[in-house]
């Protein structure tokens, strides 16, 4: 592997041009209800205890990824479920990125600053997809397959905003 396909990524540093939350939305009876969670660089153990399997020469390009803080006691609450137009029942989520903000950190950097980070990267989504195997004998005990699925990619630039469909195939 080339250091062009991988390099350390400094989630501190990064936090001076912009930073990532995950936004939980649960749609209950009609009324809404949120959780904001933070990201943080991925352990392998985040990939690994969903059955996962990450082969040697793949760590560091997964390690170099960005993974929701989620403790494990609140999984559920971060679980994809109904369709976009069930109004009474429905969990959504939404990644935002989010420019450092001067009143909330005093060392971000300058708007061109920020800029030119942006023009040099690619936003890169990918998520783990669990499916059912009802016919597969070789998972044994645990019927449950899972993948990791290339979402989408795309650029930013300061001054616009990306809606970027986080659109699941239901299985």
């Amino acid at each position: 592997m080339n250091d062009e396909d991988t390099f350390p990524i400094d989630l501190q540093k990064l936090s001076l041009y912009f930073e990532f939350q995950l936004n939980m939305r649960r749609r209950t009876k009609g009324k809404s209800s949120y959780k904001i969670s933070n990201f943080r660089k991925c352990k392998i153990e985040d990939f690994t205890r969903h059955g996962f399997e990450i082969g040697e020469f793949e760590r560091s390009i997964y390690l170099n990824r960005f993974c929701p803080e989620i403790d494990d006691k609140v999984l559920d609450d971060y679980r994809v479920m109904n369709g976009y137009t069930n109004y009474t029942d429905r969990n959504s989520f939404a990644v935002e990125i989010i420019k450092c903000n001067i009143n909330k950190n005093k060392n971000c950097k300058s708007e061109n600053d920020i800029a030119k980070v942006l023009d040099l990267i690619y936003f890169t989504f990918y998520y783990l997809e669990e499916s059912i195997q009802f016919a597969n004998n070789k998972l044994g005990n645990r019927p449950i397959e899972t993948r990791d699925v290339y979402h989408s990619q795309f650029k930013l630039d300061l001054n616009s905003y990306i809606d970027n469909n986080n659109y699941l195939r239901l299985n």
